[in-house]
């Protein structure tokens, strides 16, 4: 049986804002706590609103999931709606916060070409100063999305001794490309934290707070 829940130190919030401080290309995205004041739910719904206003075709997604501070459990299996337009963000958000902690974000899932998640490990064996990266991702034409990669059964593994400038193996020059920036960001995020894995997006359009291509959406224990 899969679990339903994983042991996390932090709220999901706090771990980005601990990517956005550390350089990461995190999305554009306010947080509603589980069954918000009104006062709160309106925050989001006007910064949403002014999204809206520079380009009313944007959709939104709200990404939802439940933490108990006193285990430190986060979910893992909790709904995550994309493609919300603007006049029906009210209700979603409304009905999903009522139970649980939402994150709505203002990216377009239709834009994702490359999408995966990355773990950098060390441990008893390895050699010194060699880290192990293992990369699950997918590939598509359209709606590249994390949650994808587990089942494409693509991979992209090996030891970095620091930075790495190539992969042997790889044809598709831009997925290359894509690659070794994941591995090489997320050696930078090893500096500071041990055994995670981060998740992440690569956009064929600007997105993100940094509107850059790589977006990261969070960080998560290993095992």
């Amino acid at each position: 049986m899969k679990r339903a829940t994983v042991k996390e130190i932090e709220e999901k919030v706090v771990r980005l804002m601990q990517l956005e401080k550390m350089g990461f290309n995190i999305p554009r995205y306010c947080y509603v706590i589980h069954k918000p004041l009104r006062g709160i739910t309106q925050m989001a719904l006007d910064w949403a609103e002014e999204i809206h206003k520079q380009d009313p075709e944007q959709i939104f997604n709200i990404r939802t999931y439940a933490y108990d501070e006193k285990s430190k459990t986060e979910s893992i299996k909790t709904p995550h709606v994309c493609d919300i337009k603007f006049e029906n963000l009210e209700n979603e958000l409304q009905k999903l916060s009522n139970d649980f902690f939402c994150m709505v974000d203002a990216e377009t899932p239709d834009n994702g070409r490359i999408a995966g998640n990355i773990a950098i490990l060390e441990g008893r064996g390895f050699i010194s100063k060699e880290l192990k990266f293992y990369v699950d991702y997918c590939i598509k034409e359209k709606r590249a999305m994390v949650r994808d990669a587990d089942s494409s059964g693509l991979h992209f593994n090996g030891v970095a001794k620091g930075l790495i400038k190539e992969k042997e193996g790889l044809e598709d020059n831009k997925l290359e490309q894509v690659l070794v920036m994941v591995v090489n960001k997320a050696l930078h995020f090893h500096r500071t934290k041990k055994n995670f894995i981060l998740e992440w997006t690569y956009f064929c359009k600007p997105a993100g707070i940094k509107r850059e291509p790589l977006v990261w959406w969070e960080y998560r224990k290993y095992g």
